[in-house]
């Protein structure tokens, strides 16, 4: 009797071994079927990623060819706003320097026939013209500055705009 029982034990422990072992066979094969699923859907995000990255790339560079393309433009635009500031300032610079040369002129005159009241006024006319070109030149720079802090604003504000709109 114990060794019926023991038997019948014996019996049941196989059955048991058996179903564990048809259970981890099942596992076995599930665990396969996942990965060469895990693996192709692997495959299809690395292949969207590229295709991603590619079309991401080429848009960077439409964006930077537009971009090279609007600065070379501002470029011209403020090359050509200096050309004119530049004859402009030599337009000035040329009405100045032919009034400082009437008065130079009329100097001399002066100079021929009283020479010591003009040296006196001389000096006191090269002190002025100094500090009217100094102030011309302070006049003219501040102006420039001016000028081209409006300029270079209205141009690179939208620039900037847009460069941070697209990020």
């Amino acid at each position: 009797m114990v060794t019926e029982a023991l038997e019948i034990r014996m019996a049941r422990l196989e059955g048991a071994y058996e179903q564990v072992s048809e259970r981890l066979g099942g596992l076995g094969r599930e665990i396969v079927a996942l990965r060469s699923d895990l693996t192709s859907e692997m495959a299809m995000l690395r292949s969207e990623l590229t295709s991603e990255i590619g079309s991401v790339r080429s848009e960077i560079g439409g964006l930077r060819s537009d971009v090279n393309a609007e600065i070379g433009g501002l470029r011209s635009d403020v090359n050509a706003e200096i050309g004119g500031f530049r004859s402009d300032v030599n337009a000035e610079i040329g009405g100045f320097r032919s009034d400082v040369n009437a008065g130079i002129g009329g100097l001399r005159s002066e100079l021929k026939t009283d020479h010591g009241s003009v040296r006196s006024e001389i000096a006191e006319l090269r002190s002025d013209l100094r500090s009217d070109g100094r102030d011309l030149r302070r006049a003219m720079s501040t102006q420039f500055y001016w000028l081209l802090t409006l300029v270079l604003g209205s141009i690179l504000i939208p620039i900037l705009r847009d460069l941070a709109v697209v990020r």
